[in-house]
């Protein structure tokens, strides 16, 4: 039983790294914090964890983790010295628990993600710029803060949000995606963007929600993202036109548009409404599932889609169904 959950990834064994806290004492508190392996018969071990309490620092799971093709676990660390911020670094842990440092001294840095050549990408989040990090230890600007959201000379459709990233092996290009506000007009603006190693980035989704000139799907931000065995690229929003929670979707790109793969309302597609369970979550068909806050989302190397559904794994099976798989 798990007290809290923070993120979640695929590993290539088909299994899932959960990062978060988990196991309940005699008194029902929480005893370990961690990454913790759910196999796909849903055995629960732990991967790299450390007693609630103990002084091991190289343990601290975060929103903020990867799984990198030879199975390690890529994540970020922030050092501190009688409670001040000394400097971060991106860490490399292995499955006996030895950590390596990948690069330091970065500033409010994202998650890591590998490519198949061993090049790290990471968002860095004060400058809002994207870095590749290469097998060596090298660090390289790809994307600069002038063409990041928060450089407001650009016309806003032109910004590159950063916000979530993924490696999509299909394409050989990184794909990243959020969204931010401006002030005049009040708008919600919301992207996704593929980006080649040498930097050529393109847009290929865009929205705006709120304005007097709404263009798109009046959708409600990318929440999270990620890369199916196709190349295709499915995130989390919520499309508020269908009236509906937090929704799966995946995006179209010839037409720039996202499909709802799950997560409709209990008002939609004839099923009973009830008033104050908008929220709950709830299992059955893609037609019909509900989802309450879907975090983070991973594809298992069999085409399962896994969701961190607030304190739940919830995993969208290839016959359609949806089911409650962790809490």
């Amino acid at each position: 039983m798990f007290s809290e959950m923070y993120h979640l990834q695929s590993a290539p064994d088909g299994s899932l790294v959960l990062a978060g806290s988990a196991g309940l004492d005699a008194e029902g508190g929480v005893k370990g914090i961690g990454w913790w392996k759910i196999s796909p018969d849903g055995a629960i071990t732990s991967l790299v964890s450390r007693p609630i309490g103990s002084p091991n620092p190289g343990v601290h799971p975060s929103d903020e983790f990867s799984i990198a093709p030879d199975g390690s676990l890529l994540t970020i660390f922030t050092e501190e010295i009688n409670t001040n911020r000394v400097g971060t670094k991106v860490v490399r842990i292995f499955p006996d628990g030895r950590m390596q440092t990948v690069a330091e001294g970065l500033e409010h840095p994202g998650m890591p993600v590998q490519d198949p050549s061993g090049n790290i990408w990471v968002s860095n989040k004060k400058f809002e710029e994207l870095l590749r990090i290469s097998p060596d230890g090298a660090i390289f600007t790809v994307i600069s803060a002038e063409r990041s959201w928060s450089n407001k000379a650009l016309d806003p459709k032109e910004r590159i949000t950063l916000e979530h990233i993924a490696w999509d092996p299909v394409h050989n290009e990184l794909v990243a995606g959020g969204g931010f506000i401006t002030a005049k007009p009040h708008d919600l603006h919301s992207s996704v963007w593929r980006i080649r190693p040498d930097g050529q980035a393109r847009r290929i989704y865009y929205n705006v929600k709120g304005g007097r000139s709404p263009v798109g799907q009046n959708t409600d931000a990318i929440w999270s993202l990620t890369v199916d065995a196709k190349g295709r690229i499915v995130a989390t929003t919520i499309i508020m036109d269908d009236q509906a929670t937090r929704q799966i979707t995946r995006l179209d790109e010839k037409a720039a548009k996202l499909t709802v793969l799950t997560g409709q309302s209990f008002g939609k597609w004839g099923t009973p409404y009830r008033a104050g369970h908008e929220e709950a979550p709830h299992d059955g068909t893609a037609a019909y599932a509900n989802f309450r806050k879907a975090k983070n989302i991973c594809y298992a190397p069999d085409g399962t889609l896994f969701v961190l559904d607030e304190h739940q794994v919830r995993r969208l099976d290839t016959d359609g169904t949806v089911r409650t798989w962790a809490y």
